[in-house]
């Protein structure tokens, strides 16, 4: 059985930066630190996959300084802060309103996907209302061209760091792939210059701040790096993969 990890976006929960409450940079990050990534690796994954730690899979950028942790208690505190009062089991509220999540995955026709439930079950338990929106794929694209909801369940496969500009450059809100609604100038200069860096350790180094960035903003949350997983005969050799495994 060989493992080989996929390039590009790992599987990642974007979050809406134009509906409220994700609007608020404080409820994105509590929804990222709420999130039990290695739990969900080991069993809704059984184990095939890791932690994701930033916005393109290890396997083309690898740094201690995306990391991503899990803490709860934290996610709670930052809730406080932006007023989100209540939980201890309990739905969240501000201004009279609940602490609302609604949760944009596709249904393949047996329901809402195992890791939306876990991620449901997390965020439940810090006091976000999190609702599980499952969908046919064309209303589920329909939703995240409009940011109706406050995350879309995704991930993408591209062999470049170049796969960030279709997720986060401000012209691609409406279409693929800006679901987070992201209308930053200074991210989308970066994406820019990106494209045309040709010094190889110099673009490493402006992909990795922008991913820092990215992470700093909390425009989504990284969940899973999957693996593409191959079983063959003992007699099968020399077998080689490209990046899209």
């Amino acid at each position: 059985v060989t493992k080989f990890p996929w390039v590009g976006l790992p599987r990642i929960l974007v979050l809406n930066t134009q509906l409220a409450p994700t609007d608020d940079v404080n409820v994105r990050k509590a929804v990222s630190l709420a999130i039990d990534r290695q739990a969900l690796v080991d069993t809704v994954f059984a184990g095939i996959g890791e932690i994701a730690i930033g916005m393109l899979t290890k396997v083309m950028l690898d740094d201690p300084s995306l990391s991503q942790p899990y803490d709860p208690e934290q996610a709670k505190q930052l809730l406080e802060e932006a007023g989100w009062t209540g939980g201890d089991g309990d739905v969240r509220e501000k201004d009279g309103a609940a602490l609302e999540f609604i949760l944009n995955v596709v249904d393949t026709g047996g329901g809402a996907p195992p890791e939306a439930q876990f991620i449901q079950a997390n965020l439940l338990d810090v006091g976000f209302d999190c609702q599980i929106k499952a969908q046919a794929r064309a209303p589920w694209y329909e939703d995240n061209y409009n940011l109706a909801t406050h995350g879309p369940l995704m991930f993408l496969r591209s062999g470049d760091y170049d796969g960030l500009y279709s997720m986060f450059h401000s012209s691609l809100i409406g279409s693929n792939f800006n679901f987070a609604g992201l209308d930053d100038p200074d991210i989308d200069a970066m994406l820019e210059q990106g494209r045309i860096e040709t010094d190889p350790a110099a673009r490493r180094e402006l992909y990795l701040e922008l991913c820092q960035i990215l992470a700093d903003m909390a425009v989504a949350a990284p969940l899973v790096d999957e693996y593409s997983v191959w079983a063959g005969a003992s007699n099968v050799q020399g077998l080689q993969f490209n990046g899209y495994t």
